[in-house]
């Protein structure tokens, strides 16, 4: 499955969100997508950044036609790339938060 992720303003709110659009149309990538986004946004926890919509875009964006799927999540406010060091202080503590987030979204089957 392949994507693109834009940063896109939310109608309504204003808000700046990451919008992650899912590319082709094969029909078990299509199931794969929601299924997986659906289970994806029923998890809460700190280190996994939350999924606030799924659907279908309604009229094209940019280059992108109207009908792709997406999902909206929060946008996060910096990049690993942006962190300043490289420690292994700095290396453990962003695997342990990752590792925490997995481990949750495993032990509720995702």
């Amino acid at each position: 499955m392949s994507g693109q992720v834009w940063a896109a303003r939310e109608r309504g709110t204003d808000r700046v969100v990451a919008l992650k659009l899912i590319l082709g149309d094969e029909v078990q990538i299509r199931d794969d997508f929601f299924r997986e986004a659906a289970a994806a946004a029923g998890l809460q926890h700190p280190h996994i950044v939350p999924i606030l919509d799924i659907g279908r875009l309604t009229k094209p964006f940019g280059a992108v036609p109207a009908g792709t799927r997406y999902l909206s999540m929060e946008m996060g406010q910096r990049s690993l790339s942006s962190r300043d060091g490289s420690s292994w202080e700095a290396v453990r503590a962003i695997l342990l938060q990752i590792l925490s987030g997995l481990a949750h979204a495993h032990g509720r089957g995702v």
